[in-house]
């Protein structure tokens, strides 16, 4: 082998391993959520919040967090950036799961291996009441209206009580 090629091979595998020793010295990472997953409906919003541990112990901040879901017997699938909120590894996600059904997901704290978590069971979403009423709907009006409505009713009263009890003028002649 030639000098040149040698010194070539050697560059390759000094470069070759100065890309996997940063990997290797990271290790792994596991995700830990604020509170667990309840009655979750779809076409709702949910804040999932969590933090990312190195090692299981440390937090890590510069870690860049996706949380994947698919729906099971279908092609739907969602990818979600988090972003950071409050304390260093700490961060939120917001998620709508647009249809009911079994959901896997889980959350890959990137560069690292995802933590998945139990299947969620997304309800069917919840229905406003749609035979709401005029009076139900602007219930902060009704109460102005009869109290205005009261009012002037006392006020016509007042006035018209104040002139029959005014004493008649003498007539003059």
């Amino acid at each position: 082998m030639h000098l040149g090629k040698r010194i070539g091979v050697a560059l390759a595998l000094v470069a070759a391993l100065a890309l996997t020793v940063p990997v290797l010295a990271g290790g792994w990472a596991e995700v830990k959520l604020d509170a667990p997953l309840n009655d979750i409906h779809a076409g709702e919003t949910y804040q999932i919040g969590f933090t990312a541990l190195q090692h299981g112990k440390t937090a890590n901040p510069s870690i860049k967090p996706v949380l994947r879901a698919e729906l099971l017997g279908s092609d739907e699938r969602l990818e979600i950036a988090a972003q950071p909120q409050g304390a260093a590894g700490h961060f939120v996600v917001e998620v709508v799961f647009p249809r009911e059904g079994t959901w896997n997901w889980q959350i890959h704290p990137e560069p690292f291996g995802p933590t998945e978590f139990e299947p969620l069971n997304v309800q069917a979403p919840i229905r406003a009441n749609t035979s709401t009423s005029v009076f139900q709907s602007q219930t902060w009006t009704t109460p102005v209206a009869l109290g205005g409505a009261a009012l002037l009713i006392l006020l016509g009263a007042a006035l018209i009580l104040g002139r029959r009890q005014q004493p008649a003028a003498p007539k003059q002649g």
